[in-house]
């Protein structure tokens, strides 16, 4: 497959994807009570966000491979790279890693350390930065939910937050 015709087709699948969430999945999977104080805290108001942001992608994806400047080589398949295919599932090893640890450690300990093996996965040169944001980004996050929002963000079986 070539890289455009995958780039639409992926585009095309990703913004199926997120109406599918808009329509079905979020308003049959989450449960919003009625007397929620802020639009703000609605439980489902960060998913139905997620999924807008992957319509916009999607669809920007599609247009851009379907009507953007490209030769006609881009149309010529690449064939398959093993590489790839190794690299996404390694991916998806990490997500269901991360998955797993939040049982475990909490939403803060296991965000932390996803964002070390995701930054250290993908290869940064600025290491540096990387550790400043797996420390620093899902703490300020706790601090916002638990201090300000007043929603505790889940713990961990081995680690328990206030």
């Amino acid at each position: 497959m070539t890289t455009r015709r995958r780039d639409l087709l992926l585009g095309i699948g990703v913004a199926a994807f997120a109406v599918l969430l808009l329509l079905v999945v979020i308003p049959l999977g989450v449960h919003v009570p009625k007397a929620v104080r802020a639009a703000v805290l609605s439980p489902d108001l960060w998913p139905r966000v997620i999924a807008g942001m992957l319509l916009l992608f999607g669809t920007v994806l599609a247009l851009q491979a379907r009507f953007g400047a490209g030769d006609e080589d881009d149309w010529q398949a690449p064939g398959f790279d093993p590489l790839a295919a190794l690299r996404f599932l390694a991916t998806l090893g990490l997500f269901l890693l991360y998955y797993w640890l939040v049982r475990r450690l909490g939403m803060v300990l296991a965000s932390s350390l996803a964002i070390l093996a995701f930054g250290l996965f993908g290869r940064t040169r600025h290491t540096l930065l990387l550790l400043a944001t797996a420390l620093v980004l899902p703490f300020l996050l706790w601090g916002f939910f638990y201090e300000i929002a007043g929603i505790p963000l889940p713990s961990g079986d081995w680690v328990s937050w206030p």
